[in-house]
């Protein structure tokens, strides 16, 4: 039984030897910011002539109106915008690996979209997010290579934004891979 005992201790002793002893405070920091996720919340409002029908795009805009021709948007009057998201948030996105959560919240419902950030994202739009199925990188785009577009949420989630007293609460979660700017070994 103590054998065992001395066994199972020299194991934990060696693991934290290589996870924490041969690594300097710098490298460790480094290894914990890489994996530390990053969140930022907002919300926006429903109107009539949501539909959320677009292939390959989601939309959120600051816009008070929406026309018929904004198949991909499922949410105005949001309380934010790509400009002014905190620059820890944009620097994380803009990060290589960068994998961000699209997290959608309306009534009972919740939708899931992840993509990847890019270090050539502006993140500088003053009224549209938009997440991307494709690579493609303008002012308005939030992540790229998304895994769902607005045609492939929840019906009932798209039937409940077409309320204009309803509310979606967006949370943009991103993990952070590598910096742009740092060495890859």
């Amino acid at each position: 039984m103590k054998l065992s005992a001395v066994r199972f201790l020299t194991f934990c002793w060696n693991s934290l030897k290589k996870t924490f002893l041969f690594k300097s405070k710098k490298e460790i920091k480094e290894n914990v910011k890489r994996r530390t996720m990053k969140s930022f919340s907002f919300f926006c409002k429903g109107h009539e002539k949501v539909l959320g029908t677009h292939k390959t795009t989601i939309e959120i805009t600051t816009d008070t109106d929406l026309s018929l021709k904004g198949d991909c948007i499922i949410g105005i009057n949001a309380s934010s915008s790509l400009s002014v998201l905190p620059e820890i948030i944009k620097n994380s996105i803009r990060s290589l690996n960068a994998e961000i959560v699209f997290l959608i919240e309306v009534d009972k419902y919740c939708e899931k979209i992840l993509g990847k950030g890019h270090p050539n994202l502006l993140l500088s739009d003053k009224r549209a997010i938009i997440v991307r199925k494709s690579n493609f990188v303008c002012p308005r785009t939030l992540m790229i290579n998304a895994d769902k577009s607005a045609s492939q949420l929840s019906r009932e989630m798209i039937d409940k934004m077409t309320n204009p007293e309803m509310e979606m609460k967006v949370t943009i979660k991103v993990y952070r891979g590598e910096t742009s700017t740092s060495k890859q070994t």
